[in-house]
């Protein structure tokens, strides 16, 4: 320092001695500490805490850098290759992390020491400052421009100040490492000096901390304007802070507002502007400077850091110079975030937020430069901060929710300890446990089969016994406390470093990142409430998941409060609301995110699971909600659109689910009222957005039967409110976008249910109503009205005409009913198709309606749509796959019969002595008797003999799939061999035969000229008649039936069609050359289907039968009836009610009217003595078709009600069922006609309920119950008076019956329903009291029966339990009562649900 000082005071030049120059210049490099004793270690400390080694120090670099200065400007022969002594080492810079110190001189890092911890000479601390901030002008003046002082000073400063804060945070740690160190620190008159420190005395004005703020503040503030780039701008706004709290109504913060607004002026924006980036960059750079410090604990835990392959979440250590932090996380010091750093970045958050607060983009002038700042503010704190801010809790949050239970009981052991789960530490006697179990068992079950009950002995042993073994196991543990702890083997020792590092980690993330970014978010919402408020649409969603989130970190109590007060500080920000009530506020959120948080799989099989909030219904009743919705209405005007925004679930949830909540009714109104901010004057951003969600929440409420409680406004208005706009002219108004219309075309809206349906129908025509165009020219809009304009619900079918004639141009008040439907575009087919197959059948059949009466009104379009139609049939059939040839080694091989039976004999081994005189009769004959009427083959002597055999000598075994092979026929195999249906499918298949069917409605006016009727005859034959599932083939024979009853009537027609059907009918195969441009891969060419093709064709024979003329073709017409009568054998229902439509029509055809007496005759021949079920009731189904096809006088002309109550009241059980198919049968055909000879009958009904056989029982009852459903009013009042009659009769035989009748009730028409049950149930509820036991249970059948007819949900729900106490009223009437209670009726309670 003498040679320095005097050369630089001498008037003459004075060399530096090279000895002397090469300790100072070796300050010049990054490793100066190694080579020159001036900037070691032990210098540094001494510079921290010895006054002249401090002055020294500082002295030495300035007056080395001037010295250097003037001999390179004098040129006086100095080294030019000297590197300046203060200098940022470029090459190290991106090396480097911004809280490093490597990239700048050892000189530069001796400054921020000396400058850190300010030492005075004199008794003036003013004087130090003086001193150093002297030497540090004098060293930036004099340093070249490419050294950078000022930003290697500022990056020293800022290292040294994050590494001295870590090592107080190490010391604090260190104090409450064990129990005395705590002892020490805990009592009130403590000193500081019992404070660990660093080496070396702290200065005086560092306590502890190595550092002066104050110092560093002021040195900052003279640096800042010598900045060169945004990333040293942002430590030194950064420094300008360090040391200050987040306390906004504090002089200090008065003053950080000032100083912070004259270098945004004067240096910040100048900067910016001067720089290559533009503004916003390096806005967006600050920005995310600051949240990386304000939001983490470490540099590599930043958003940018998140490694999707890192399976649990927390970022792993850092492999480089590992050391121990504040909080023992192994990493490097030089990656780690200080809590100074972040306090300080907390404390400019809040000072930026103030100034941002302060800028009122109404009154701005671009302009005025004194209004740039804090416009520069507010766009940092609401466009910038925010997102980053929200970067890093999604990060944070993901870690947290990846920790498992087993971490946190990890995290909460004591450190250095080996942790041992569980199930780990489960010795070999837990896991003998079980096996010692049930002795233990028995033994208590017996000491108290014995002492009978009270006192238990053995209880109390086992006790005894339990307490000695934990006083052995804690005498254990003294003893090795004593004797010190035990030694851990390698493989322990290893185990517990992996303890440690984990331990450390999810240290990092719970006390560090998490709660951070919280603070973060905090200090930038109450910086300034109009900031808070403009950040709520942000911040809103991200800090409810991380309230309701029930991951196991989230149930520290902590944690908790730290994420709620979060959500409260967010809830505070809402200014139309009283703060008094954020808390409130906050937990009305919670509340309607709470039960809906689902976790689900992203595609990516190594990417985290995605955490989905979504809205789900409040409990009820729900206190914080009904206040928030309070809050929210009494205001009275609409609230911000960041208010509403972030207070808008709790309306939604409110809305939601099929319960009002009290206190929540004024949601709607809520809702509606800020409808007005979706467009016009008041159009608010955050609101549009939501104009999606507002229309779902709508829909939601009206599938609910509660939507009818809301008045003003009501649910229709409201989402018509919901898609206002302002022109008429789309490009002009606001537009609505597809995803906002979305709600109105989907499974809530016009695919919903009736009151959806019609909400949207209403909306999609106020909507047309402004912008025709835009409906008209969206195809799935003009599809989901197109299909609903055919629904057969008068008010969908209205709702949607209307708007159908508002998208075509028509004025308002059109006339819906009488003005006609204008035809749809040609590609009206492509979004109908897949509407076939929907769940909803009045949906699947408004869709089959609208595809035909669009092929009506384009009929150049028939043939391509049939074609589409068919192969859509075709694309779900299932195909065959070729038979492979079955293998030698079954267990049953093909062999010539009866060769088989030998290795049958061999599996199925029965263990009773064999007879092979003696013929085993088939079980399988027996029951196949009961269902055709067979009679069962009698049992021999042998066979009566085996079966008495109780006790077999061993249990027979066998192969179950040999011995279910063997029964297996030729068309079984084959099955096998198909492609597996499904569900789908099937569905896809019906919707097609539907679309098929609707071509033959009058009103849709389609033409099929013979090409395309060829086409579908053929391919109804082809796959509809030959499919595998019984239903699909019934809708085939259906719409077979109809085409050509619709389609047939032209002689071209009937040629083609007359041997066609003939043709199938004897071969049983279809003519697949009238299939067309349909391919016939897949058509079904079994023996099997041959037969079902063959079966269904007579149908279609008959619709052709209707066009034959009847004095030419009255044989062909005969045998068509003929035909008809015979496959009326067939055993399927669907076949035989085809037959008997189809013959009803036939009946006044031909020379039919003279063969009406022999058909009714052999057809009551049949049905009362068939010998098969299937023949029975198809012989009913004729003779309802005789009866129908002929008229209703052929009854008593050809006393056919006589005959049937005679057969049903003597006769075998079989004539009787048969007589009760007809009558059902009959009265299914007439309906009403068939009513006055209900009460002929009645008699003969009742006796069948009584029968002593099963079958006709059953048939008694299904009969009985279509009766009933078919009455009118004056029927029931005629059928009532005998029913009850009975019900008096003394045999119970007869009470019984007409119990059976009563019950059968509930099958009558909704009106007559409600007239006969309220005098039914009362009788029902006296038979209980009834001494028979058959009443009694009869009666009890007959009320569940009632019970399934009930239509109030509430009565419907509660059913079982009314039940019971109307059936065992002692013990059942008080729970119903409570039941009763306690439901809450929100439908109107009917006559039937009232009795």
């Amino acid at each position: 320092v003498l040679y320095t000082h005097s050369s630089f005071t001498s008037s003459k030049p004075i060399s530096i001695p090279p000895s002397v120059n090469k300790v100072i210049a070796a300050g010049a490099t990054s490793k100066g500490h190694e080579s020159s004793f001036l900037f070691s270690p032990s210098m540094m400390e001494a510079a921290r805490s010895e006054v002249l080694v401090n002055y020294i120090l500082h002295r030495i670099i300035a007056l080395h850098c001037k010295i250097t200065s003037k001999a390179l400007g004098d040129g006086n022969g100095r080294n030019k290759d000297e590197k300046p002594l203060v200098r940022v080492i470029e090459k190290k810079t991106e090396e480097s992390s911004p809280l490093t110190v490597a990239n700048v001189s050892a000189a530069t890092k001796t400054l921020a020491v000396c400058t850190a911890n300010t030492v005075s000479i004199t008794t003036q601390p003013s004087s130090s400052y003086s001193n150093i901030h002297t030497s540090l002008k004098t060293i930036t003046t004099y340093s070249p421009a490419s050294a950078k002082a000022a930003d290697a000073i500022l990056i020293a400063f800022f290292a040294y100040v994050n590494e001295q804060s870590l090592k107080f945070e190490d010391a604090i740690i260190a104090l409450k490492e064990d129990r005395s160190s705590r002892d020490q620190s805990d009592p009130m008159d403590e000193s500081f000096n019992k404070l660990p420190k660093a080496k070396g005395k702290p200065s005086v004005y560092a306590p502890g901390r190595g550092y002066d703020p104050n110092s560093i503040r002021l040195a900052t503030k003279s640096f800042l304007p010598m900045a060169t780039t945004a990333d040293t701008l942002s430590r030194a706004l950064l420094l300008s802070h360090i040391g200050t709290t987040t306390r906004t109504n504090r002089r200090q913060r008065v003053v950080l507002v000032s100083h912070t607004l004259d270098v945004l002026k004067d240096i910040l924006l100048p900067f910016a502007g001067k720089s290559e980036k533009s503004l916003d960059e390096v806005t967006d750079e600050i920005a995310q400077f600051l949240a990386r410090f304000a939001a983490s604990t470490r540099l590599d835990s930043t958003p940018q850091s998140n490694d999707p392959n890192n399976a649990d979440g927390v970022c792993d250590t850092p492999k480089s110079s590992p050391t121990s932090d504040a909080r023992g996380i192994k990493s490097s010091k030089n990656e780690i975030i200080s809590p100074a750093l972040h306090e300080s970045s907390l404390s400019f958050i809040t000072t930026i937020g103030g100034i941002a607060g302060s800028f009122d983009a109404e009154l701005a002038d671009d302009g005025d430069d004194e209004n740039k700042p804090y416009s520069f503010s507010n766009t940092l704190c609401i466009k910038n901060l925010p997102p980053h801010l929200i970067s890093h809790l999604s990060v944070s949050m993901n870690r947290v929710e990846s920790i498992t239970d087993e971490d946190m009981e990890l995290y909460q052991s004591p450190n250095g300890i080996l942790f041992k789960t569980e199930s780990a530490g489960t010795s070999n006697s837990e896991s003998k446990a079980p096996a010692t179990t049930k002795p233990m068992e028995k033994k208590k079950a017996a000491a108290r089969k014995g002492k009978g009950g009270g006192f238990d002995a053995f209880a109390d042993e086992e006790w005894e016994r339990e307490v000695k073994k934990d006083l052995e196991k804690k005498k254990k543990a003294l003893e090795q406390t004593a004797s010190g702890p035990r030694s851990l083997s390698p493989q322990e020792k290893e185990e517990l470093n992996q303890q440690t590092q984990r331990r450390e980690e999810l240290s990092r993330v719970i006390c560090g990142d998490f709660p951070r970014t919280l603070a973060a978010i905090r200090s930038l919402c109450e910086s300034d409430i109009e900031i808070g408020n403009a950040c709520l649409p942000v911040f809103g969603t991200a800090v409810v998941g991380t309230v309701v989130s029930s991951c196991s970190a989230m149930m520290l109590p902590d944690l908790q409060n730290d994420a709620f007060d979060t959500l409260a500080t967010l809830a505070s920000c809402v200014y139309e609301i009283e703060e008094t009530h954020a808390h409130t506020l906050a937990r009305a959120l919670a509340i309607s995110f709470q039960s809906n948080v689902e976790t689900t799989k992203t595609g990516d099989e190594d990417s985290d699971n995605k955490k989905v909030l979504a809205v789900s219904a409040l409990p009820s009743p729900c206190a914080p909600a009904a206040c928030a919705i309070f809050e929210m209405d009494d205001y009275g005007e609409c609230l911000s659109g960041t208010s509403f925004a972030f207070l808008f679930p709790i309306i939604k949830a409110a809305l939601t689910g099929p319960r009002n909540i009290p206190g929540c009714d004024a949601a709607l109104s809520v809702l509606e009222r800020h409808c007005a901010m979706l467009a016009g004057e008041e159009m608010d951003a955050n609101v549009k957005s939501l104009r999606k969600e507002m229309a779902t929440s709508v829909l939601e409420l009206l599938s609910h039967d509660r939507s009818q409680t809301f008045v003003n406004p009501t649910p229709y208005e409201t989402l018509i409110s919901c898609y206002a706009t302002d022109e008429a002219d789309t490009s002009s108004g606001p537009v609505l976008t597809a995803p906002e219309i979305a709600p109105l075309l989907g499974g809530l809206g016009a695919l919903g249910s009736e009151n959806t349906r019609v909400a949207s129908m209403e909306t999609l025509a106020s909507i047309a109503e402004l912008h025709p165009k835009m409906v008209k020219n969206n195809p799935l809009v003009e599809n989901r009205i197109w299909l609903n304009c055919f629904d057969k619900n008068d008010r969908i079918k209205h709702a949607a005409r209307k708007a159908w004639l508002l998208t075509n141009g028509n004025d308002a008040s059109v006339d819906v009913d009488e003005t006609p439907l204008q035809p749809p575009s040609k590609m009206y087919a492509v979004p109908l198709l897949p509407l076939l197959s929907h769940d909803d059948t009045s949906i699947s059949s408004a869709a089959a309606a609208a595809i035909a009466h669009a092929m009506g009104m384009h009929p150049d379009s028939t043939e391509k749509n049939i074609i589409k139609l068919c192969n859509t049939y075709i694309s779900s059939f299932p195909a065959i796959v070729e038979e492979e040839k079955p293998k030698q080694s079954s267990v049953f091989p093909e062999a010539p019969a009866p060769a088989p039976k030998k290795p049958v004999k061999k599996v199925i081994d029965t263990g009773l002595k064999k007879k092979p005189t003696t013929k085993k009769i088939s079980s399988v004959s027996s029951s196949m008797a009961k269902i055709t009427g067979a009679p069962a083959p009698k049992k021999v002597a042998a066979t009566k003999k085996l079966l008495a055999k109780t006790a077999p000598v061993k249990e027979r075994t066998l192969d179950q799939e040999a011995l279910m092979g063997q029964f297996k026929t030729p068309s079984a195999a084959k099955k096998e061999n198909v492609e597996a249906d499904s569900d789908s499918k099937i569905a896809t298949r019906m919707g097609v035969l539907l679309a098929i069917s609707s071509l033959t409605d009058s009103s849709a006016k389609v033409k099929l000229d013979l090409p395309v009727l060829k086409i579908v005859i053929g391919f109804l034959m082809a796959f509809g008649l030959g499919d595998g599932n019984e239903a699909v083939r019934s809708a085939s024979r259906n719409a077979s039936r109809d085409i050509v009853a619709k389609f047939g009537s032209s002689e071209e027609a009937i040629s083609f069609l007359l041997p066609q059907l003939e043709s199938v009918l004897k071969t049983g195969q279809a003519d697949e050359s009238s299939l067309g441009p349909i391919s016939s891969e897949k058509v079904p060419r079994s023996v099997a289907t041959t037969d079902l093709r063959k079966e269904g064709v007579v149908v279609s024979l008959g619709s052709i039968a209707l066009y034959l003329k009847d004095d030419t073709d009255a044989d062909k017409i005969d045998g068509i009836i003929d035909m008809l009568l015979n496959a009326l054998t067939t055993p399927s229902e669907e076949v035989q009610s085809s037959v008997a439509l189809a013959l009803s029509k036939l009946m006044k055809k031909g020379r039919t009217q003279q063969r009406i007496e022999a058909l009714l005759n052999n057809l009551m021949t049949e049905c009362i003595h068939g010998k098969t079920l299937a023949s029975r009731r198809g012989a009913a189904y004729g003779i309802s078709a005789v009866v129908k096809g002929s008229g209703i006088a052929s009854l008593k002309k050809y006393d056919v009600v006589k005959r049937l109550e005679e057969s049903c009241t003597s006769g075998s059980p079989s004539s009787k069922e048969g007589a009760l198919f007809a009558i059902e049968l009959l009265s299914s055909r007439l309906g009403i006609l068939f009513e006055p000879y209900v009460i002929v009958l009645l008699p003969a009904l009742l006796k069948a309920f009584s029968d002593s056989n099963d079958y006709v029982r059953a048939a008694a009852e299904t009969t009985v119950g279509l009766i009933m459903s078919n009455l009118s009013g004056h029927g029931v009042k005629l059928v009532m008076p005998a029913v009850l009659e009975a019900f008096n009769e003394p045999e119970w035989r007869t009470k019984q019956a007409s119990i059976h009748m009563l019950g059968s009730m509930s099958h009558c028409a909704p009106k007559q329903l409600a007239s006969c049950l309220p005098k039914v149930v009362p009788k029902l509820t006296e038979a209980f009291s009834d001494t028979h036991p058959k009443v009694k249970s009869s009666a009890e059948e007959a009320l569940e029966e009632i019970c399934k007819v009930i239509k109030n949900p509430e009565i419907s729900s509660i059913s079982s339990t009314l039940l019971s106490a109307l059936t065992d009223p002692a013990n059942a009437t008080l729970r119903a009562l409570e039941a009763l209670i306690s439901t809450e009726f929100l439908h109107a309670i009917d006559a039937p649900s009232l009795s």
